[in-house]
């Protein structure tokens, strides 16, 4: 019997690169999937080059200090290579592993360097103005928020290289020595210890420079570490440079500096032992410091500090825009003295009888409307019948609990319940005769009370509590509103991105794990598919470096639309001199500005992003790294622009660290 004739070599290897191919796409099918709906949605923005550049500025910098990290640790492997007299070809299977090995160990050094970010920043903020200058150095906020970080990045990037580079050259010539001159560890897997002397020092070339390149970052990095003790913290007392470190921790600094860098020539010199000897100046700088401030700094605390505390105070308030936004008044009062009724007549017409609390308990009772609840209250201000009057508003929003069961129905939760409807609005100084709240809106479908508003869109298909996703218009008629019958609706506004084609609902479905949306005939090719419509996780996915306000609130334009605004803050944690904050559940910072506010339309969810503070450094260099992302002020409706506010979250922090340092004076406030 003639054997079956093996198949051409070339053949086999086809098959086998089909077949990992298959396996790779089966693997990261849905990463893919999940990359195009992205797409698909920042196209829905209009933002797509937005959404590339925040690609390119993380990932190109990531790339390119992998490709160095990597082929410096080859370069430090190949050479020890051939310092322990052997190549890299001579051995394949080793060289493919160690290949392998070398971009895991080139992988991690990059993600314990700095991320592309830090990179994008120092270009963008490059040039950048400040008004605030540090009074030790004399720099502006820009180089503490863009340059710092991008020097000390690229000095530990340095670091590692030169550690990695050392300890793979050192590593791979030791181990290939021990293998050669020692094959019977090899086979048996043991070594003496005591034969390694037989090796001989690794007195190279290659680990000397690659030592006294570590040596150089260090410097650089005692150089760098003098602007660090700009945010030392010491205690309740103050947050920057003392009287010790400006005395002695600054000279101290250029003296480790000045011996980093002999250390290095003495390596290139070959004198290891003069060059640990410089390691001296290490131990004075952890001994001296504190014997002097504990037998004569302590003692005379407030007059040797004095000056750092007014360092201290000017920049904190600065940080926090105390400095030159908020002015003090003294009201004289006189109880005796009688009220004007007619000169106070606009502020006793507003003051605010309903507590938003208590006005929410009473629209859940007075106003329910079924599968709808009452997520948030807001204050604001509307002009009603010529006059500006203090308003509460609260929105209803799709409450799916109250569906019980049938919540869990794929065609109730994609395609029916979709979307809020209208909202209640009170005037706020108000109560009628029965105890309740006068309402100007009210109702399903809206009524309006007033002349003065009018609700043409009351659908909220983006809002607070929103969920996702969900498909419109489909062959499924959307609950609108309870009434007899319920009243549905087709949606018709440009919300979302088309899924007409049976591609981009396989994509869809492979990519939220969800066959249904293959599936059902109720999509159509006029279907859209709405995600993020959680106002919070819009905004954060368009903006993320943008630290939004937690409570949206909903306002009713001229045109009657519904749009939310947001509040957003540029916060730091690098402004010299600060004392931090640390909001519950917050990371903690020393700088805060309310730069953005942004509108979100809740019918289709278009979002605009406005600069209202354009002094702001870091909205400055944001604004060049995304130009398509951020309008002036000034472009904002002046529908939009009547209901903007100081924010509430901003207010509490300022009002917390003003409660410390409006004593200005150092000794009243030591």
């Amino acid at each position: 019997m003639l054997p079956f004739p093996e198949p051409p070599r070339r053949g086999r290897g086809r098959l086998i690169a089909l077949a990992v191919a298959v396996v790779l796409l089966l693997v990261f099918s849905r990463s893919i999937c999940s990359l195009i709906i992205d797409y698909l949605w920042w196209r829905e923005m209009g933002q797509v080059p937005t959404w590339i550049r925040a690609s390119a500025y993380l990932y190109a910098t990531n790339i390119a200090e992998w490709i160095i990290a990597f082929l410096v640790l080859w370069i430090a492997h190949a050479r020890g290579l051939k310092y322990a007299g052997t190549r890299v070809r001579d051995h394949r299977m080793y060289s493919r592993l160690v290949t392998l090995g070398l971009a895991v160990v080139a992988l991690v050094i990059v993600a314990s360097s700095m991320n592309g970010w830090v990179v994008a920043r120092y270009v963008a903020g490059s040039g950048v103005s400040s008004t605030w200058t540090d009074p030790v150095f004399g720099h502006s906020l820009s180089f503490y928020f863009f340059e710092l970080p991008f020097y000390t990045g690229i000095v530990g990037f340095l670091e590692a290289l030169a550690v990695g580079g050392a300890l793979a050259y050192y590593l791979t010539a030791r181990g290939w020595q021990i293998r050669r001159q020692f094959p019977e560890f090899a086979s048996a897997g043991r070594l003496d210890l005591d034969q390694l002397k037989d090796l001989g020092r690794l007195e190279t070339g290659m680990l000397q420079v690659l030592m006294a390149g570590f040596l150089i970052a260090l410097a650089v990095s005692f150089w760098l570490d003098r602007y660090s003790m700009l945010y030392s913290d010491h205690g309740n007392l103050l947050v920057g440079i003392d009287y010790i470190q400006q005395n002695l921790g600054l000279p101290l600094q250029y003296a480790k500096a000045g011996a980093a860098v002999l250390a290095a020539l003495l390596v290139l010199a070959r004198q290891r032992r003069w060059a640990l000897a410089c390691a001296l100046v290490l131990v004075v700088d952890i001994a001296v410091p504190p014997l002097v401030s504990n037998l004569y700094v302590k003692p005379n605390e407030l007059l040797l500090e004095k000056p750092y505390l007014q360092r201290h105070i000017e920049a904190t308030r600065s940080a926090f825009g105390l400095a030159h936004n908020v002015r003090e008044t003294q009201f004289d009062a006189h109880k005796e003295a009688r009220i004007d009724f007619t000169r106070n007549e606009a502020m006793l017409d507003n003051v605010r009888l309903w507590d938003w609390r208590a006005f929410h308990d009473t629209l859940s009772q007075s106003q329910p409307l079924r599968p709808y609840a009452y997520a948030d209250t807001d204050v604001d201000r509307y002009m009603i019948d010529g006059k500006l009057r203090q308003t509460l508003l609260a929105p209803r929003e799709l409450d799916l609990n109250q569906l019980g069961e049938a919540q869990n129905s794929w065609i109730n939760f994609s395609t029916t319940y979709t979307h809020g409807y209208g909202l209640v609005l009170a005037e706020a100084s108000r109560i009628s005769p029965t105890g309740l709240p006068e309402l100007l809106v009210r109702n399903a479908p809206v009524e309006v009370g007033t002349p003065s508003l009018k609700v043409t869109q009351p659908e909220i298909y983006f809002g607070e509590a929103a969920h996702e996703p969900v498909f419109a218009p489909t062959k499924q008629l959307e609950f609108n509103y309870p009434a007899t019958p319920d009243v549905k609706i087709h949606y018709d506004g440009q919300g979302g991105f088309s899924i007409a084609s049976l591609a981009l609902r396989t994509v869809a479905a492979v990519a939220q794990g969800d066959w249904n949306i293959f599936l059902s005939d109720a999509i159509t090719p006029d279907s859209r598919m709405m995600i993020h419509r959680k106002v919070l996780d819009r905004l954060g996915t368009l903006a993320a470096f943008v630290r939004w306000d937690q409570d949206p609130y909903l306002v009713i334009t001229d045109s009657g639309r519904l749009q939310w605004i947001v509040d957003g803050y540029m916060t730091s944690d690098a402004h010299p001199y600060s004392r931090e904050v640390q909001p519950t559940g917050e990371d903690p910072f020393n700088y805060i500005r309310n730069s953005v506010k942004a509108t979100v339309d809740a019918y289709d969810g278009t979002v605009k992003m406005y600069v209202f503070d354009t002094e702001d450094p870091l909205i400055q260099a944001y604004q060049r790294l995304f130009p398509d992302l951020f309008v002036p002020a000034s472009s904002m409706p002046a529908d939009l622009r009547a209901h903007t506010r100081s924010p509430e979250d901003l207010f509490r922090i300022q009002a917390e660290v003003y409660r410390t340092y409006h004593m200005r004076d150092p000794e009243s406030f030591y």
